[in-house]
């Protein structure tokens, strides 16, 4: 008798245990801002990135197997200006329009290598910027390189340098934030 009461307590705080978790992660997930004890903010396998430079909220794949972060981009036109080395682009959309013309300096240019079935492509040059973006709660400068990604499902892929220290990443959960709302400054 002594060993079944026993018993019975052991699976009542079993389950216990296992509906606070439960809860906890559901209204982590419904909060739409979960944190891990470091106060890292923990994000999906894909999110919505907000890029300050165009006011638009853009799909992004979160892959921790890039250092850098790509964006999506067409028309890219390098000039001078003041003796640097500054580039113009827009950002394709996926109903045909284009973004707003941007206009960006060049912190300098990356090779990127790609391999596939076990053989090393020759890599790209891409040109990289930086941009303010605001990912989850986190609101940084980052940097970008560029290419076109209008194939692809996501146009910004979002790389291990903008979520270090910062970010890990739930790779069962998806767009665990909404979109950023820029704040409306005038009155």
């Amino acid at each position: 008798m002594f060993l079944k009461k026993i018993t019975n307590l052991s699976f009542a705080i079993l389950f216990l245990i296992t509906a606070c978790t439960t809860t906890t992660l559901e209204q982590n997930q419904k909060n739409h801002c979960k944190k891990v004890s470091d106060e890292k903010v923990v994000l999906g396998k894909a999110e919505w990135v907000y890029i300050n430079k165009i006011k638009k909220n853009l799909k992004a794949r979160i892959d921790t197997g890039a250092r850098t972060s790509s964006l999506s981009a067409i028309n890219i036109k390098r000039f001078e200006r003041d003796g640097k080395n500054w580039l113009r682009f827009n950002i394709p959309s996926k109903d045909g329009k284009q973004s707003k013309t941007i206009e960006a300096m060049i912190l300098r240019n990356v090779t990127i290598n790609k391999t596939t079935n076990k053989k090393q492509n020759k890599g790209n040059t891409r040109p990289v910027i930086k941009l303010q973006v605001h990912l989850g709660n986190i609101s940084t400068y980052t940097e970008f390189n560029l290419t076109d990604r209008s194939q692809m499902v996501y146009p910004v892929l979002i790389g291990r340098s903008i979520l270090q220290d910062r970010a890990i990443v739930d790779v069962g959960s998806s767009f665990l934030f909404k979109k950023y709302k820029q704040k409306n400054m005038a009155k």
